[in-house]
Formats: structure tokens, C-alpha cells, sequence
């Protein structure tokens, strides 16, 4: 099983070495896949994660042909920049869509600019946009879509995907008009095969009356190469115990966990092993209760994820503050089989806002108490995202939900 969140990897994963590096960053060729652009109604697209998207990530979206050593100018046509703002990393396996990216862009998940103003996505003639990071002087490119390769058009510019790395079918994916990707959303072979079936020209369909942009766009792949894992990890304290609460969403291959505990004057060290399920593709809850804290000291833990092979990755540290401390006082929030439980130990929950992967709204609760419980529906959505209101701040949380049946 490969988590989330990365910090130590210790059996190596090899691919291509010219694209498809999942080192949880967003800096490698085929690090994300377009899966839908829009030219009518209005200039849209959508793109996959195939790596881990941390916090502060920025890409960039040029709508510029690439002569083959440079962009055809540095301001000629528009630019979107999309930033993860969220505060947490987005995991693989998640769609982000664009909208309106010509006019006050919008986006499901994250934040999104327009600069140098003329993002025009072309409905009557041949188009492209490029995804990179970096700067347009000195890109690193990620994915295409649109036309592959293209002559003069009389002005001296000239499309071609030579000196960006990227391959037609592979990492960039040819398409003459607006179209999205309707082929299967489950990666189970290898980031490379992934790309692959994303980027056939033959799993696309253009955009009619009954295929909509951006309604009709899937918003989460998922498989054993983009496994949704460890959702969730927290904990709350209560005088000499801290009860530690972690959910996982896939499992591939998971001989279990080692729960790991650090204070102010020991270094790491092993609580207990818990198993896992080994491998599942539905939701599974753990907990462990701490019964040996200090009252005065803080704890910070972590979880060594193990496979039956001897491959271990570490989860993200969380902390359990002393008792005496103010800020102690914490949000968790979590999903156990269709019951969704936001508990406050600071102040009263104000109110509970649930989203979509859409990012649209489809439950506001007003519970005015420390803990809330509700029940969940299939209409709420596989991806759910909480944001919790107490009078002080927010927080928002990215669950996963697997409805019965």
C-alpha cells in the first residue's frame, strides 16, 4: 500500500526515468494528465493528478504554440495559474477542472488566475495548451493537449512538441476539438500504462448535448498505481490518554502499521504493530489508545505503513499537546461506515458546510455544540470535503465515503 503522504521511502519504485517519477511532487514530465477542454460555451479544461500535489504547488496552463526552443512570445496569448491553497497536500487520483479560464477562472479544488489576458481556447481553429512549471523562459512541462504538431500559420509561429519532452499518446494527448476523456478511471498496470490509456486519442469523445463540460467530467481515478490510502490520521487527548484514530480507503498488500511516539525526551520509539486488512478496496477505521502520557508533556506520532514485502512509508506527524496547554484544543473530524462525526474540544461548532469534489455545496449544518453527528447519503459524493466554523477560525477537512452498495 502506498500512502498519501511520502517521507521515507524504503524499497524503490522504478519507471521511465523521462517521465512519470512519483516522488509526491509536481516537477516531473506526466506528472498530470488533461482529461477534458471546452471551447463553446465557455474555455475550460480538466487534468488529473498521477503524483501527490503538495500544498503551494503552482502550475502553469499556456495557451502559446511551442516552436521547438521557446514559446511563440512571452505574453502573445493567455495564461492560467493554478495554485494549491488548501493547506494539505491533494492526493493522486484527484480532477481538478478549470472553468471560465478566459474570465475570472474558477476551479473545484484549490485557487486559479488568468494573466497576460487572452486564454482563448479556439472552437474553429487548431489550438493547444500546455501545462509546465517553471516560467515560460524556462519551462518544465508536465502535459499537452490539442494539436500535437502544426506548420507556420503565417506568422511565424509553429507547433511542435520537439525539445518539451513530452510524447503524442503518452504524455501529451492530440485532440482537434473539445472533447473529454471517457475511458476507464482505474490505473492498475503502471504510471506509464496509465498514461497511456489517458492520452489515446481513442478514449475521448467531443463534447455534444449529451456530453457536457464540466458536468459529464469524472473527478477521481483511482487503482493500484493511484491508491487512495490513509485518509485520515488524528488524535484527541484526554488527561493521561491520547486516542489516535486513522482511516484508510485502499489497501494493497498492507501487513499493517507501527505506531511510533516521540516526546521532548526520547527519541522515536514503538508503541504496538497493529494489522491491516492486507488488501481492500473499502473504507477501514483503526484506533489505538495511549495510556501512558505525561500530563505536561507533548507527544508527536506517526505511522510506519508496512507491506507484507518489508516496503514501509512513514504517514505525516500529528501532535497530542499537554493538557496545561491552550492549544491543545483541536477539530477532528471522521467518517465511520455512513456516519460523519465532527467534535470539537475548544470552543461550539458554529456551523458544518459539506462540498462536493465539484466544490459545490450540499449540506450546511448549524449544530451550535462541541460534537455533531450526521448520516451520510450516496447524494453527498465519494470525495467530501468539511469545512468546520467555530468562532475563532475554520478548518477544512478531505474525507472519503464509500456508500453501502
Amino acid at each position: 500500500m502506498k500512502n498519501l503522504i511520502l517521507s521515507t521511502l524504503a524499497c524503490g519504485m522504478f519507471y521511465s526515468s523521462a517521465f512519470a517519477q512519483q516522488d509526491g511532487a509536481i516537477d516531473d514530465v506526466g506528472d498530470i494528465a488533461f482529461v477534458a477542454w471546452s471551447a463553446s460555451n465557455q474555455d475550460g479544461y480538466a487534468f488529473v493528478l498521477l503524483d501527490d500535489c503538495p500544498n503551494g504547488t503552482s502550475i502553469k496552463f499556456i495557451d502559446e504554440e511551442w516552436t521547438g526552443t521557446s514559446f511563440y512570445s512571452s505574453n502573445g496569448e493567455g495564461e492560467n495559474t493554478w495554485t494549491n491553497n488548501t493547506g494539505s497536500t491533494i492526493d493522486k487520483g484527484v480532477v481538478i477542472i478549470i472553468e471560465n479560464a478566459d474570465n475570472n477562472p474558477t476551479c473545484n479544488i484549490g485557487s486559479v488566475t488568468e494573466s497576460d489576458a487572452g486564454f482563448d481556447i479556439a472552437s474553429s481553429s487548431a489550438d493547444q495548451i500546455f501545462a509546465i512549471v517553471g516560467s515560460r523562459s524556462s519551462p518544465t512541462f508536465l502535459a499537452m493537449i490539442g494539436h500535437v504538431s502544426l506548420p507556420n500559420n503565417g506568422s511565424g509561429a509553429v507547433q511542435t512538441l520537439s525539445g518539451t519532452g513530452l510524447t503524442s499518446g503518452v504524455t501529451a494527448v492530440h485532440q482537434t476539438g473539445e472533447s473529454l476523456y471517457d475511458g476507464s478511471t482505474t490505473c492498475n498496470s503502471n504510471v506509464t500504462a496509465c498514461l497511456q490509456m489517458i492520452n489515446n486519442s481513442g478514449n475521448w469523445s467531443g463534447l455534444t448535448s449529451s456530453i457536457t463540460f464540466p458536468s459529464d467530467v469524472d473527478t477521481l481515478f483511482d487503482g493500484s498505481v493511484l491508491p487512495v490510502t490513509l485518509t485520515s490520521f488524528t488524535c484527541t487527548r484526554d488527561d493521561d490518554c491520547t486516542y489516535l484514530y486513522w482511516t484508510t480507503a485502499m489497501e494493497i498488500n498492507n501487513a499493517g502499521f507501527e505506531l511510533q511516539r516521540r516526546s521532548s525526551v526520547t527519541d522515536w520509539r514503538v508503541l504496538n504493530f497493529i494489522p491491516g486488512i492486507g488488501n481492500s478496496n473499502s473504507l477501514q477505521n483503526y484506533y489505538y489508545i495511549d495510556h501512558h502520557n505525561e500530563d505536561t508533556e507533548v507527544y508527536l506520532y506517526r505511522l510506519k505503513q508496512m507491506d507484507y514485502d518489508g516496503c514501509f512509508t512513514y504517514s505525516s506527524i500529528i501532535k497530542s499537546n499537554s493538557v496545561y496547554l491552550e492549544d491543545q484544543q483541536q477539530v477532528n473530524c471522521w467518517i465511520d461506515k455512513s456516519n460523519l462525526t465532527v467534535q470539537s474540544t475548544e470552543q461550539i461548532i458554529l456551523r458544518i458546510t459539506l462540498y462536493n469534489s465539484l466544490g459545490q455545496c450540499n449540506k450546511v449544518l448549524e449544530p451550535y455544540a462541541l460534537y455533531c453527528n450526521y448520516e451520510l447519503s450516496s447524494e453527498n459524493g465519494r470525495v467530501l470535503y468539511v469545512l468546520v466554523e467555530l468562532s475563532n477560525r475554520r478548518e477544512m477537512f478531505k474525507l472519503l465515503y464509500q456508500p453501502d452498495g
